[in-house]
């Protein structure tokens, strides 16, 4: 029987994703360099290392960045 998945990507992947999910879902709208700039300036989530070659970000993080993008014009 078909079953409609309503999952995104993050939640399919236990929660995380990877910098390349971040850019190709439009959850980080601009290139790597400024990506990690405002990972360093502190306004865009954090990510967690899980191994040295693996960086990721918590799904529920990005989730309420989005959700707080626009909100400093009200």
């Amino acid at each position: 029987m078909y079953q409609q998945n309503t999952h995104t990507a993050g939640q399919q992947l236990g929660g995380f994703l990877r910098e390349k999910q971040l850019r190709q879902l439009g959850f980080a709208p601009f290139a790597r360099s400024t990506l990690w700039r405002r990972v360093k300036e502190g306004t865009y989530p954090s990510p967690l290392k899980l191994s040295p070659h693996v960086t990721v970000w918590r799904h529920s993080d990005v989730m309420a960045w989005v959700a707080r993008q626009g909100q400093d014009g009200k």
